[in-house]
């Protein structure tokens, strides 16, 4: 089952209706960027820095979709939640 969800991020996002652009150089200072999720349009911004893999990246960003669709404000660890969801799939 983990292995057909490691395999099928991008399936996932599109049927969300969540488009997956692919950009370079995610830095930004220094702060490096993997990925981030935009709402309108959904839009999952994946960058070419070196760090988790993409699966990883778009489950990550796929929770940020959910919680924004389904929640009226983000959760205070948003970020750590997101990171243990994307872990989880993909282990």
């Amino acid at each position: 089952m983990k292995a057909k969800l490691a395999s099928a991020p991008q399936t996932l996002a599109k049927k969300l209706g969540i488009k997956i652009l692919k950009r370079p150089n995610g830095k930004v200072g220094n702060l490096k960027r993997y990925s981030e999720y935009r709402v309108k349009p959904p839009t999952i911004i994946l960058y070419d820095t070196p760090g988790p893999s993409v699966a990883e990246r778009i489950y990550h960003e796929i929770f940020h979709h959910l919680e924004a669709v389904n929640l009226k404000k983000p959760l205070e660890n948003s970020e750590k939640v997101a990171r243990e969801f994307a872990h989880c799939l993909v282990r």
